[in-house]
């Protein structure tokens, strides 16, 4: 497997980019184009009254969506994306327009296939705006390029794999050995929620090189925390995971963490807030029971809190604190990437009547930035991301850092060019590894 294989939703037709380059600009064209020709009419109760009613119908619908998402559904921890609000509301002006029109059924049927194709591109706007789905195949779903059967790699062997452990870092006393892997290996496997009842989907797991090597290296443990809506696999296609550990692998004989990567969501448009709940079940159960015992069955790594760490983007960064800051001792090593100020359902109010059934003292006990007030954690370390163009996580990322850098913390500030999307994880990522690589015992 060399490092062209490693692009996420595979080569060819599949591998066409669909978060940049020409596809977007050419389905902004083609969006614009249909919205215009649906416009178009003949008469003056076209222009009086058929626009006007599709205009009002629009507007007031989009602003019903968006306000029963924003304070009933919550897909999102914040407000709607302006950019997801703008097409949703120019796919129903392009519906309106294609309800009110008088024309032969042929025509009503190429305008609703109209609708359907400005839909699409507002889909692909927003996609290109975030990142999340970099390729075709990525967006379909499609096998990672050189993605692995979980049963070749997961599991502890029936006879032990010689390994070797050392309370040094793991290159002083590494050699590669000959014909080792250039790349490491992904796959995907259900962590079953055996003490929460968590209904988790399945986990993303990256195995660096050393992994592959006998006598084995115990490596260190890096959990990944998606954000919300999203799912586990969003940290190997906009987030280049895979990628990033292969070009830190191939700096360091091929030395780098085990990345696994679990479900903390459950329902992709659910948010259960890294908190035991009857509302969103037991998640923090899950990730702090379920998901460490299983690495520890599973996988041959160095068990050591201390060569653990966890982190997450958006949403997935606040779960990775609250876990850092409720359970240090487990968790001392955190990256926080673009995080919000503290675990939210749109705002605290509706957040402590929906998650906590209305017990403000249960939410302040979970919550980092109050925790953080009165609790030092003189062994903890985060590294904090944020894009330079990100106007809402910029600054609560910022506020966030300065009250663990005041409970005794030793964190690290850095941003990077972006705002709230996917190359800007990536990069985030990418920067952070020399800094983990040191806290996780990789390098000294």
């Amino acid at each position: 497997m060399d490092e062209a294989a490693r692009s996420p939703g595979g080569t060819g037709f599949m591998g066409l980019n669909i978060a940049g380059g020409w596809f977007p600009l050419v389905l902004l064209v083609v969006g614009i184009a249909i919205l215009l020709t649906l416009l178009v009419g003949r008469g003056r109760s076209w222009w009086l009254w058929r626009v006007p009613i599709a205009v009002v119908t629009a507007v007031v619908l989009t602003t019903a969506v968006t306000l029963y998402a924003n304070h009933v559904w919550h897909p999102f921890a914040d407000a709607l994306p302006g950019s997801v609000v703008l097409w949703l509301g120019l796919t129903l002006l392009a519906l309106g327009l294609a309800v009110v029109r008088r024309a032969s059924v042929t025509i009503r049927v190429c305008a609703l296939i109209g609708v359907i194709v400005v839909g699409v591109c507002g889909a692909a706007q927003v996609n290109a705006g975030f990142g999340a789905y970099p390729t075709l195949g990525a967006l379909l779903g499609q096998p990672l390029k050189g993605e692995v059967d979980s049963s070749s790699v997961i599991g502890q062997p029936a006879s032990p794999v010689p390994t070797t452990a050392g309370t040094g870092p793991l290159n002083a006393g590494w050699t590669a050995p000959v014909g080792l892997p250039a790349v490491g290996v992904v796959t995907t496997v259900p962590i079953p929620g055996t003490i929460s009842t968590f209904p988790a989907n399945g986990a993303w797991i990256y195995l660096p090189p050393a992994y592959q090597a006998s006598p084995r290296p115990l490596l260190p443990v890096l959990i990944l925390l998606a954000g919300q809506p999203g799912d586990a696999r969003n940290w190997f296609d906009g987030g280049q995971a895979a990628q990033t550990m292969d070009a830190y692998a191939a700096a360091h004989h091929g030395l780098a963490p085990v990345v696994v990567v679990p479900d903390w969501v459950g329902n992709t448009n659910g948010n259960p807030m890294c908190v035991d709940s009857a509302g969103g079940g037991n998640d923090y159960t899950y990730l702090t029971q379920d998901v460490p015992n299983w690495i520890r069955a599973n996988l041959v790594i160095d068990p050591r809190p201390t060569r653990w760490a966890v982190g997450g983007l958006s949403a997935g960064a606040t779960c990775a604190l609250q876990l850092a800051t409720n359970d240090p001792v487990q968790f001392p090593n955190f990256l926080f990437f673009s995080g919000q100020i503290e675990p939210t359902l749109s705002d605290r109010a509706t957040t402590v009547s929906g998650l906590f059934g209305g017990n403000e003292a249960g939410y302040v006990k979970i919550n980092p930035m109050d925790i953080m007030k009165s609790t030092s954690f003189p062994a903890s370390a985060g590294m904090f991301v944020v894009g330079d163009q990100d106007p809402d996580y910029g600054p609560q990322t910022q506020q966030v850092y300065a009250a663990a850098k005041a409970a005794g913390m030793a964190v690290e500030l850095h941003t990077v060019p972006g705002g709230h999307e996917f190359p800007v994880w990536a990069a985030a990522l990418s920067s952070s590894m020399d800094w983990l690589g040191t806290r996780l015992g990789l390098t000294g």
